[in-house]
């Protein structure tokens, strides 16, 4: 079937190709109606792999792999095709080639910088209005309780300002004009009527005193996180970098609020905002300063894969998740309940400690065993099994060294060989081109041309 490039109907060509079905579920404030399906990549989950048929860049993306692209990067990456052939099977013209190509330097350097004065100035004030609601009304209180339930003390939450933004009296969310934010909104962003802010707790992003995106998580809502129109890519945290000191990487900003909670006088903690964000080279170039980086996204499978983008990526870096919890907020809660003597603090500690060791020079005898849930990538899968034995091997009297039956190990020292055979088992399967200056690893060029992946604007 052909297509004509004016008449490319995304949803359609990828239901066609890849047999499934495809929902309209959002309208984004840029890209306009949003559909979502399983992913035809890691044919997996029914929502995961939404798709933005329309727009000035008609596109798709899976928050979970992270494949995103338009008609063309479709046929090529789904159908084996080359560029020049699905150029062919779209009917795709050389005028209209600038809608389907990756981003062109400039852009690439626009997504660097933050939001303008005008919104700067408008979002500080937001979130100097959504931290009084939050301490001081009604309304605030039952965020404030939450947010307390979440392990966070009342010192936390006011150091880094997190708030609280009510419903206005006629029940409709606040709402301000475009020119208050200096956004030139576009013809999809005005049926919006202006920037809009939902009821929810405020989570401002700071670098000193640069604000960069307002995120907010609104518990128990369908839309249940999302930011404010203007927000840029930013990186949670970025402020707690250190040249020469450790820094722990983490998906959400609660997590990321844990670590510096119970150990920010030892190491510095960012948060990405998903396993997908955060690319962009000044966050790649201020993470390269660290002494080490302790890659710590969530214990799920989006969390692995994202894991070995900053893997290889980074050449500072060791993968240290949480051992036994899906992430790091999920720790600091039952430990505060559970008591049992082991807290965020010392698994800091120990992650610090581990990626110290030197490299060793043969790596612990570890037996393959079969992932309960294989999930496609030799790499990843490997590290699922490398988990498992290490799961066992800690409930053990002995672990297995390259002579044979040995003496207990200290397990920070068995899991930093973990980590390094992990890293060693990713290297083999990884081919690219020269990483970027101060690198020592190889990736993909592609890795660094993916635009960031889309966030709920409200």
């Amino acid at each position: 079937m052909a297509y004509t490039s004016a008449k490319i109907d995304l949803v359609t060509l990828i239901e066609q190709k890849a047999g499934i079905t495809l929902t309209l579920e959002a309208n984004h404030y840029e890209f306009g109606p949003e559909y979502w399906g399983s992913c035809p990549f890691c044919k997996r989950g029914d929502n995961r792999f939404h798709v933005w048929p329309e727009g000035s860049r008609p596109h798709y993306w899976c928050r979970i792999c992270g494949k995103e692209g338009s008609a063309p990067w479709f046929l090529v990456e789904y159908c084996n095709m080359s560029f020049g052939e699905a150029c062919e099977e779209l009917g795709i013209e050389d005028d209209d080639m600038s809608t389907y190509t990756a981003p062109s330097l400039a852009q690439l350097v626009n997504n660097n910088r933050p939001p303008h004065q005008a919104w700067q100035k408008a979002g500080k004030e937001i979130v100097q209005m959504a931290t009084h609601y939050l301490w001081h009304s009604l309304q605030g209180r039952e965020s404030l309780h939450y947010l307390i339930g979440r392990g966070l003390t009342e010192e936390t939450i006011k150091k880094y300002h997190l708030g609280y933004m009510p419903l206005k009296k006629d029940g409709r969310w606040y709402m301000d004009s475009f020119e208050n934010w200096g956004i030139e909104p576009t013809e999809e962003q005005k049926k919006k009527g202006g920037v809009r802010v939902p009821n929810g707790i405020i989570i401002p992003w700071f670098e000193g005193d640069r604000l960069w995106k307002i995120a907010i998580k609104r518990p128990g809502e369908k839309m249940d996180y999302g930011q404010v129109m203007g927000s840029a890519e930013g990186l949670y945290g970025v402020h707690t970098i250190r040249p020469n000191a450790p820094v722990v990487m983490v998906e959400g900003e609660f997590d990321c609020l844990s670590v510096l909670q119970e150990a920010g006088d030892i190491t510095g903690c960012v948060a990405t905002g998903s396993a997908t964000r955060g690319r962009l080279m000044r966050w790649i170039a201020e993470l390269s300063l660290a002494s080490h980086v302790l890659q710590a996204f969530d214990a799920d499978e989006a969390g692995y894969q994202g894991a070995d983008y900053w893997l290889r990526v980074l050449p500072n870096a060791i993968r240290f998740p949480p051992f036994g919890y899906k992430d790091v907020n999920e720790m600091l809660q039952k430990l505060n309940t559970e008591r049992d003597g082991y807290s965020v603090r010392q698994w800091v500690q120990d992650g610090i400690w581990a990626a110290q060791l030197p490299p060793p020079d043969a790596p612990p005898v570890i037996s393959e065993r079969k992932a309960e849930t294989p999930i496609g990538r030799p790499e990843i899968q490997r590290a699922l099994d490398i988990q498992s034995e290490y799961e066992r091997l800690i409930g053990s009297e002995h672990v297995m060294t390259p002579d044979g039956p040995g003496r207990i190990w200290d397990m920070s020292q068995l899991r930093q060989h973990i980590e390094r055979d992990k890293i060693r088992v990713t290297l083999d399967h990884l081919k690219g081109a020269p990483p970027p200056h101060g690198a020592t690893r190889l990736y993909p060029c592609k890795d660094l041309m993916l635009e960031p992946a889309q966030i709920e604007t409200f």
